[in-house]
């Protein structure tokens, strides 16, 4: 990738990927549906799922219309292979799950079935393949930032006092738009970064909106009160300064202690997050979690028992202090640590894939963070992206990924992965034979018109029927005979 975005207009199949990027960053974190009995799950997937498969769907008809020589190819990026791979194993977990159907879709309380963990890596891969320009990666930064805005104004006013009428058990006024505080204060710790960049690489007046920004973000992780958030964000503002002054600290007297303070660092974090899950009823009910999670991964140690699956196992190790921690209605889905999340539920060569993608592109931006000379325009961006990764990494020492999270993550290990790839070379000139014919476009066009139509439809089911849901409780609140009546009917017409 070259830093001269001076090149002529780009091509409209480029503008569209880039929309659908920038559309995964900008509504994930807003995708809201106030007519569900779960708002903030289906409806948010189904976005993510309609966005990216329509992406695939556009890249699979466009190669189909396409000159042979002028097809590119995906042998320079370098996600591609540890990023397949993981969809593999994911893929192998789920035929292996103890229920191949609900890996498949997943819980409608998180909606992480296979069909939304290969969202991910596609659209990790869709940006580090097709993302050409500098400017196309701080313009994603941009939507990712600006995208927060909404979410803060909503947490301010949730701590005014106003009732979204949203359907949630979070116990914390300040959730937004994520459901959860926990939810938001992860979402906030991978921003903070971010935005500390851009305060710090900007100058002007604009330095002072960034500025205002990041204050606003660091006061609502503090009103959230989850130490998860709090850790995390340190972390990422710690990525942020060690790399800032990287320069500095690699002098002939700062190499040994550039070790050092990374070691230390490692441990720390490691130390810190155990002490935070230690503390508090929370952190009593984590450590029973996590004992609990080792004996089934013990069981099925390769492939897990299916994604999304922990909540169909976790009954048979149900350690029994935890009812006195959660309750004897708390139902456990979740590890609360991704590396006991990813080996229960896709096994331990799911880990060992998932750390695969995660080394390949830390390599990758740290030697090009290595190459760039100071004040290049790349390396803001890089620091950026790579903090936000990390904070988002430490936060899910003791907690887990939701679907904001893991997309904003695959987002920016897309952005790191296409900042290290030059695309200067063009396409080869296509000859007269490889040009499709007359008939192909048109068949393409109502082809994808189709599919198009079937991918919306398909990813609406599952929110068309979590709307009934939420009219059937609304319904058997206000009228139990009226319900009980509706329902006799519906066991009536059923052959």
């Amino acid at each position: 990738m070259t830093a001269d975005d001076s090149a002529p207009a780009r091509a409209p199949w480029s503008r569209f990927v880039e929309a659908g990027w920038l559309l995964a960053a900008g509504l994930i974190p807003l995708a809201v549906n106030p007519l569900g009995h779960h708002p903030f799950v289906p409806f948010r997937v189904a976005v993510l799922r309609t966005i990216v498969f329509g992406l695939v769907l556009a890249w699979a008809l466009r190669a189909l219309t396409m000159p042979r020589t002028s097809r590119t190819t995906a042998h320079t990026n370098s996600l591609l292979v540890p990023a397949l791979c993981l969809v593999a194993v994911e893929a192998a977990a789920t035929v292996l799950a103890v229920n191949s159907s609900f890996s498949l879709w997943g819980s409608l309380e998180r909606g992480q079935g296979l069909l939304t963990l290969i969202c991910y890596p596609l659209l990790g891969l869709i940006v580090a393949s097709q993302m050409s320009t500098l400017r196309q990666a701080r313009r994603l930064l941009l939507v990712v930032q600006l995208a927060a805005v909404p979410v803060l104004l909503i947490a301010v006013a949730q701590l005014a006092g106003w009732d979204a009428g949203l359907v949630t058990d979070a116990r914390s006024p300040i959730f937004a738009t994520l459901g959860r505080s926990n939810f938001l204060a992860a979402y906030l710790a991978m921003l903070i970064p971010l935005t500390l960049v851009q305060a710090t690489a900007t100058a002007g007046r604009r330095r002072l909106v960034w500025i205002v920004l990041l204050a606003a973000e660091a006061v609502l992780l503090v009103l959230a009160r989850v130490r998860g958030g709090w850790l995390a964000a340190l972390v990422g503002i710690t990525v942020v300064l060690v790399l800032w002054f990287r320069r500095e600290l690699a002098t002939w007297w700062g190499r040994p202690a550039l070790r050092l303070a990374i070691i230390a660092s490692g441990s720390a974090t490691v130390a810190a997050a155990i002490a935070v899950a230690r503390v508090g009823g929370s952190g009593a009910a984590r450590l029973a979690i996590w004992q609990g999670c080792l004996r089934l991964v013990f069981e099925r140690p390769f492939l897990g028992y299916g994604p999304d699956a922990l909540l169909l196992v976790f009954p048979r190790v149900y350690p029994p202090e935890l009812v006195y921690h959660q309750g004897r209605e708390f139902l456990v889905d979740r590890a609360h640590s991704f590396v006991l999340d990813w080996s229960a539920t896709v096994g331990v060569l799911g880990l060992v894939a998932w750390l695969a993608v995660l080394w390949t592109v830390a390599s990758l931006a740290l030697r090009r963070l290595g190459e760039c000379k100071p004040g290049t325009d790349h390396e803001p961006v890089l620091i950026a992206a790579f903090a936000g990764v990390v904070a988002n990494l430490a936060s899910n020492l003791i907690s887990f990924d939701v679907t904001t999270t893991s997309t904003l993550t695959w987002l920016l290990l897309g952005t790191m992965v296409a900042l290290t790839v030059r695309h200067d070379a063009a396409p080869a000139a296509a000859t007269p034979s490889d040009a499709p014919g007359t008939w192909q476009r048109p068949v393409v066009l109502v082809l994808g018109i189709g599919l198009g139509i079937a991918i919306l439809l398909f990813n609406l089911r599952p929110v068309v029927a979590d709307v009934w849901m939420h009219r059937a409780h609304r319904l058997a609140e206000s009228d139990p005979a009226a319900a009980v009546h509706a329902l006799s009917l519906i066991h009536i017409s059923e052959p």
